[in-house]
């Protein structure tokens, strides 16, 4: 992985934003609170730099509709939800055109 990109990545801010995002869509504040330690977050980038980091795969749930069906999801494990929000963030910051 890039150097330069892993530390845009890691920016405080972006975390910040993203675990402020977490609260707000109901991830349990003990994974949030992992991800506010600097050990948890230097092990990450240390698996992504070194390409062990793996997004784990998603589970289904199912969401009722208006009409009293249901529809099935894909959800991503709370780390890697917050992980996957700041990869979205960075791509468009990197790539404004893509808006």
């Amino acid at each position: 992985m890039n150097d330069k990109i892993l530390k845009m990545f890691f920016d405080i801010g972006r975390w910040t934003k993203a675990i402020d995002k977490g609260v707000g869509k109901d991830i349990k504040k003990s994974e949030l609170i992992k991800l506010c330690t600097e050990d948890v977050r230097l092990s990450m980038a240390k698996a992504m730099k070194d390409g062990r980091y793996l997004i784990a795969p998603p589970h289904t749930a199912q969401i009722p509709k208006d009409n009293g069906e249901f529809r099935t999801v894909y959800v991503n494990e709370p780390m890697d939800r917050v992980v996957l929000s700041i990869a979205n963030d960075l791509l468009f910051d990197l790539m404004p055109e893509m808006i």
